[in-house]
């Protein structure tokens, strides 16, 4: 229960909520609290210097927190620029999501292949021509950066391009291109 999926549900949430408003103003007595806390151990401090014998105390505690910053002011100036921060590293992901799907589409159709990345290291190839949806490669990527090709129902049925392409020759992008081709070959035969 709670689980959904993003890419059929969008969940809103209003910027003006009760929860959201009562967050705001308890965020807001909570400063007020602090600086007049401040103000007050700045009282106390200039009470305790003149051994209760200060006159014009209010001036005093004003002063002398005039000269030291107040560090509930430090946390809002901090808070702020991790706001700033937090802001600027979401654009920069959004901008790299929609980057990365602009390369996902624009690699499918001039390569002619869609890639997945269903879990770490592992990648699921899926071509253009492709019959069905269970018509897919699967690679995974070694520690050491090497790919490596893993069994498919699908490559079960290429073994002759597997045993010319990959066991002799070593060369994973000729064998996708003759897949490409075979699969292609195929659709314009079906079509004519």
């Amino acid at each position: 229960q709670g689980d959904y999926d993003p890419s059929k549900l969008k969940v809103l949430h209003f910027t003006m909520n009760p929860a959201a408003l009562a967050q705001k103003k308890r965020a807001e007595e909570l400063i007020k609290l602090r600086e007049e806390n401040e103000r007050l151990k700045k009282r106390v401090e200039v009470l305790e210097e003149s051994k209760g014998q200060a006159q014009d105390v209010t001036f005093q505690v004003e002063q002398k927190m005039s000269e030291a910053p107040c560090p509930s002011k430090e946390v809002e100036e901090m808070k702020k620029m991790l706001e700033t921060e937090e802001l600027k590293n979401k654009r920069l992901l959004e901008v790299f999501k929609k980057t990365s799907q602009e390369l996902r589409e624009v690699c499918y159709q001039l390569m002619g292949y869609k890639i997945d990345m269903p879990c770490a290291n592992k990648y699921k190839i899926t071509s253009l021509y492709a019959e069905s949806p269970e018509d897919f490669f699967m690679f995974e990527q070694s520690p050491g950066g090497g790919v490596q090709f893993l069994a498919t129902d699908f490559a079960e049925t290429l073994q002759d391009h597997i045993e010319t392409y990959i066991s002799k020759r070593n060369s994973i992008p000729a064998f996708l291109s003759a897949v490409t081709l075979d699969l292609f070959s195929r659709q314009t035969v079906n079509i004519s």
